[in-house]
């Protein structure tokens, strides 16, 4: 992808006709074209106009690059000799200028300029103007054209964004083909707009110098106010565009940006941008200059202008996607009915057929019906024929059937007698097998006694080493041997017995099996003649059928004509309930139209409610942060009471155990007063002089003493006094200091509440 970035540009510059036919493929960009000889910007003319082709300048009008290639002399020279130049290539219709045109290039007169060849030059401001005004018309249109590029070029960019967010690796082919086509399209559009600026700028230049012909020769008279009006007019229409191109610039270098991002390179300014001359970065005149403040408003105006036409495009396309979903669903409800009426009338039309098949039908059986009757009618002659015949060989039969039967009877009784003596033969013959078998047995047990016996014997002789013991186990042995083939005779005959007893059985069987087959074949007999006998009954309930079933064709007819005329009646039912249900279908789309639009203005109902919904949560949200911020408040401030409430005990346990301290020394200086009392009373029994002499110092020492009580009192109640102060304040204080606290979360409780 990044070695496809500088050619793609490049090849897209020199390449204008390969770059048309590939944007009329891919874009369906057109605009109307203007009147007179302005060109129409379609996608084709959008590259060739873009695009400078040095050679074929002199082919069609493209002032603005012939004037950007010559060099720029001085100010007055130029100005004159690009006019001259314009005015002389200029082959616009008559028919642009209207009346007011005409009558005020009639009024001015020519303005001369010496040009650099030293030959005189005339000009006209009013046709300059007018050419002035075409040229804004056609940067116009371009920029229209190339703001509807933009879009088409952003609408790739989205597509490439959601392959290269989407980093799967079955999507890359498509994802690099993606990117090429935005690279691409985002050179060309870099490029166009790099043109266009350039035009602006030369629009630009042309303003400036035709409003500095006309300032300097305003003193001269003769120029109207209808041309400064239309330099006015094509001040503000070129500042609008160039607004237009500045906001193009902008998304192009957007477009750029998220190129570079893809591709790990550094967003430059301009990296993609090259001239269509020698493929130079382009022309630095386009780029935004961002030192000054003015500069960077404006771009910040650009940018705002930018995200509101974003949120415009994006609103546009949710509602363009909401509309289309709307009338897919619209459609496929208009496609189930019309699918669902089609199969209606397709069910009533193969009901129709199958009405007119079925009537074909019975009208078809109904004739081989007749034809079956016919034939019908026709065997029963010959049946009756052949029941005569039938009834006269049931009674030879019969007669036959007799004289078996009683041949049968003798028959079965002498085989009675024969299967007696067979069965009493079997048995005694079974019983002679069952001795025999039993002998066997025992011939079998002797042997096996007889064979251990030797073996026991062989054991014997191995072990005896004496001649005799050989010699008579050996004659014991022979005796033994001898025994057994006459028990081994004894047994071959009695097979030889059995054998021929079971061929005897055999045959008798056979015999037996003979019998039973003859029997069988008598009692078939008998079976035929019963089964002719029903054939004929048989025949006789199939004449009744037969006619039954005529009468029943002939109802089954006037049955299926009544059956078409109810199937007429019911295919017009039909057409009319078809009508019926094309008006319920007109009904619903209608209906449908409202519910829509109800839904709409439900949608929006919902989203102000959901705002509104919002909205209010924001507010409980931000109510349960502030209770939780006065919940802590108030939690601090109550562990704060809590340890003053805690010190406050403490004082006050403090100041109990000084009452008591101080309880206790009043105690014991009232234990002393009624001592020296006592000391007082046993003192008077002296001398009553002494005590009349010091009377006066008694009563002093007890003035002293009752001054030193009531001192003491005082001093008590004091610092009593002084304590409850001291608490009372504290106590004040912090009521105040929690109510100063806590004066903003009262105030905002009441200020909800």
């Amino acid at each position: 992808m990044k070695a496809h970035i500088s050619p793609a540009a490049t090849a897209c510059a020199t390449a204008s006709q390969d770059w048309s036919i590939y944007l009329d493929t891919k874009l369906s960009l057109s605009t109307e074209s203007t009147s007179g000889s302005v060109p129409t910007l379609t996608p084709t003319s959008t590259l060739r106009l873009g695009v400078s082709n040095p050679g074929r300048e002199d082919e069609g009008r493209d002032p603005p690059r012939s004037r950007g290639k010559k060099k720029k002399k001085k100010k007055k020279k130029q100005a004159a000799i690009r006019m001259a130049d314009a005015y002389e290539i200029s082959a616009f219709p008559d028919d642009i200028n209207n009346s007011d045109m005409m009558a005020d290039s009639s009024k001015t007169d020519l303005y001369v300029e010496i040009s650099s060849n030293g030959e005189v030059v005339e000009i006209n401001p009013g046709d300059i103007l007018t050419r002035v005004e075409l040229d804004l018309a056609y940067a116009s249109e371009k920029s229209l054209n190339l703001s509807l590029f933009t879009m088409q070029v952003a609408n790739r960019e989205g597509d490439f964004e959601a392959l290269v967010s989407a980093s799967n690796v079955d999507l890359f082919s498509d994802t690099a083909g993606k990117g090429l086509e935005f690279d691409l399209l985002s050179g060309i559009l870099e490029f166009l707009v790099s043109e266009l600026d350039q035009f602006l700028g030369n629009l630009q230049a042309d303003i400036d110098e035709v409003s500095g012909i006309l300032f300097s020769y305003k003193d001269a008279g003769g120029i109207s106010f209808v041309l400064e009006e239309k330099l006015q007019d094509c001040k503000a229409s070129l500042q609008q565009l160039q607004d237009q191109v500045s906001d193009i610039c902008a998304q192009s270098s957007e477009f750029r940006r998220t190129l570079s991002s893809v591709h790990g390179e550094p967003s430059g300014g301009n990296g993609g941008m090259y001239s269509p001359e020698n493929d130079q970065p382009a022309n630095k005149n386009s780029m935004i200059d961002m030192k000054t403040a003015e500069h960077q408003r404006q771009i910040l105006r650009m940018l705002e202008k930018s995200l509101a036409r974003e949120i415009d495009h994006e609103k546009k396309l949710a509602e363009s996607n909401q509309l289309e979903e709307e009338l897919r669903h619209r459609l496929q409800s208009a496609e189930e009915d019309a699918y669902f009426m089609d199969e209606e009338v397709i069910d009533v039309w193969e009901r129709c057929f199958a009405a007119e098949n079925t009537a074909e039908i019975l009208m078809g059986t109904s004739k081989e019906l007749l034809g079956q009757l016919q034939v019908l009618q026709f065997n029963l002659t010959c049946t009756s024929q052949r029941e005569a015949y039938l009834k006269s060989r049931l009674k030879e039969s019969s007669d036959q059937l007799d004289a078996k039967e009683t041949a049968l009877q003798k028959f079965n009784s002498s085989s009675s007698k024969l299967n007696d003596f067979l069965l009493a033969q079997t048995d005694s013959l079974k019983a002679k097998l069952a001795e025999a078998e039993d002998k066997l047995v025992l011939a079998n047990s002797e042997a096996f006694t007889l064979s251990e016996k030797v073996c026991l014997l062989e054991k014997q002789l191995k072990e005896s080493e004496c001649q005799e013991d050989h010699s008579i186990s050996n004659s014991e042995i022979t005796r033994l041997v001898s025994e057994n083939e006459d028990l081994m005779v004894k047994l071959s005959k009695a097979e030889s017995k059995a054998e021929s007893e079971e061929r005897k059985c055999q045959l008798l069987t056979e015999t037996n099996m003979e019998l039973n087959e003859e029997i069988e074949i008598l009692k078939h007999k008998s079976e035929k003649v019963g089964g002719l006998e029903k054939q004929l009954k048989d025949y006789d309930i199939r004449i009744q059928h037969a006619e039954a079933s005529a009468e029943a064709s002939q109802e089954k007819q006037t049955m299926l004509y009544s059956t078409i005329g109810d199937m007429e009646n019911l295919i017009e039912d039909l057409k009319l309930k078809v009508c019926k249900a094309e008006g319920h279908a007109d009904s619903a789309e209608d209906k449908c139209i409202i519910l829509s639009e109800s839904n709409a203005e439900l949608n929006e109902e919902l989203g102000f409610l959901r705002g509104r919904l919002e909205r209010l949560e924001a507010y409980l949200n931000r109510c349960e942060e502030t209770k939780l911020v006065a919940a802590k408040g108030i939690s601090f401030q109550s562990k704060v009471m809590t340890d003053l409430v805690m010190q406050l005990a403490i004082e006050r346990e403090r100041l109990r155990k000084q009452l008591s301290s101080l309880a206790l020394e009043n105690r014991t200086l009232l234990t002393q007063r009624q001592q020296t009392e006592d000391e007082k009373h046993l003192a008077t029994d002296k001398k009553e002089s002494d005590i009349l002499a010091g009377g006066s110092k008694v009563e002093g020492s007890r003035e002293t003493m009752l001054d030193g009580e009531t001192k003491a009192g005082a001093v008590v109640d004091v610092g009593l006094s002084n304590q409850k102060q001291v608490l009372m304040a504290m106590v004040v204080v912090f009521i105040s200091a929690t109510f100063y606290l806590l004066q903003p979360e009262i105030r905002e409780f009441f200020r909800r509440y």
